[in-house]
């Protein structure tokens, strides 16, 4: 099955290519900003992060919080991680949604990739 990212378009100013820069190896779970041909893009755990990756951000009771992947591509930003709300969803010109909310992604942030935790899940029912 194809990755998403695979499928993503490269023309994006802050979408990570495969040429993204050189590294120093992987960031044990915080984000790498690096700088290559096309832009400055974040890695984490030696891999690129695009627009939309589903993540995990630890918090300090020990909890994960779910959320997708977001940032301007702007170097001097921290990226976000946008998660959905509780409450009444919401007609928009998308359809209907429920209410969004972004929280800001600092270097130290601890991170883990969504689809990580499902595969180590689907491994463990074997």
């Amino acid at each position: 099955m194809p990755s998403s990212a695979a499928s993503a378009p490269e023309s994006k100013i802050h979408s990570c290519a495969s040429n993204c820069g050189a590294h120093n190896g992987p960031v044990s779970g915080q984000l790498e900003l690096r700088q290559g041909v096309r832009g400055f893009c974040h890695y984490l755990e030696g891999f690129p992060v695009d627009e939309g990756t589903p993540l995990e951000v630890l918090l300090a009771d020990g909890t994960w919080l779910a959320g997708v992947y977001s940032w301007s591509g702007v170097s001097a930003r921290w990226p976000g991680l946008r998660f959905e709300l509780g409450g009444v969803p919401q007609q928009t010109t998308d359809g209907i949604r429920r209410p969004m909310a972004v929280m800001a992604l600092p270097p130290q942030a601890q991170l883990r990739r969504l689809s990580d935790i499902q595969h180590v899940a689907a491994a463990d029912k074997h």
